[in-house]
């Protein structure tokens, strides 16, 4: 994620009048923070998918990720 930090200036609802009578709307800096997403893993999970469409390596590299258990070979 990462984020940009931009001024932004807006207009108030009241006017101010100047000296010579001409009115001028009043504006006031705004930061504005805003963050980009991006995405890191577009696999959907294995407990989502169909059991017909998990391979058995798929399903082994879970089962090990989860158990921190390594092969028996």
């Amino acid at each position: 994620m990462t984020s940009e930090t931009t001024s932004t200036e807006e207009e108030k609802e009241e006017d101010a009048e100047e000296e010579d009578g001409e009115k001028k709307q009043k504006t006031k800096k705004v930061k504005e923070t805003v963050y980009e997403w991006e995405l890191l893993n577009d696999v959907k999970a294995i407990w989502l998918r169909s059991p017909k469409e998990v391979t058995e390596e798929e399903y082994t590299k879970f089962y090990h990720s989860l158990s921190k258990v390594k092969t028996m070979r």
